[in-house]
């Protein structure tokens, strides 16, 4: 077999792998509009839905969402594909790219603190912004062995600094 038939059959397993990821997303989405749908015609004789716990599983049966409440009685939704579980804190939301990782996730931790993360597709954070409950607000740029390469802050009372740092940690710039 020559490079060229390699290669073009190894883009094909690609595009079939693409093509399976979609259709099960794309089944899933029907799944859930039929289940609106059901739901809908449902309620109208209901003002409300009572559950502990929805899941929605695939054609074989497996779990692929779960949103319930958690121990501690706050919500919590599960979400995994394949090779992948992810749990998604309350007050958060993320997206995932065709590959199943997640690439963005945004949230609201409990001090107050707003943030935005943006990940590798390796699911490794290279850039953030963040601010927190008092004010302070932060836009870092990370590498891929997670060390902060750039940092830009500023304090509650407005004060601002500016750091670069080696990929060791150490500081080679910081202003003012």
């Amino acid at each position: 077999m020559n490079p060229d038939d390699v290669e073009s059959d190894r883009r094909m397993q690609q595009v079939d792998a693409a093509l399976r990821r979609s259709t099960r997303r794309l089944t899933a989405a029907y799944i859930v509009l039929a289940i609106d749908t059901l739901a809908l015609v449902w309620l109208a004789n209901r003002t409300t839905i009572t559950a502990e716990r929805f899941v929605m599983v695939d054609g074989q049966g497996v779990e692929r969402a779960v949103l319930g409440l958690a121990e501690a009685g706050d919500p919590h939704l599960v979400v995994s594909s394949v090779d992948r579980r992810t749990e998604v804190a309350p007050g958060s939301m993320v997206l995932f790219d065709g590959s199943d990782s997640v690439r963005l996730a945004m949230g609201i931790d409990e001090g107050g603190t707003v943030g935005i993360n943006l990940s590798s597709r390796k699911m490794e954070q290279r850039a953030s912004i963040s601010t927190a409950g008092n004010g302070a607000s932060t836009f870092r740029f990370d590498d891929a062995s997670g060390a902060i390469r750039l940092e830009l802050s500023s304090t509650s009372e407005g004060a601002s600094t500016v750091t670069v740092r080696k990929g060791d940690g150490e500081v080679v710039f910081h202003a003012p």
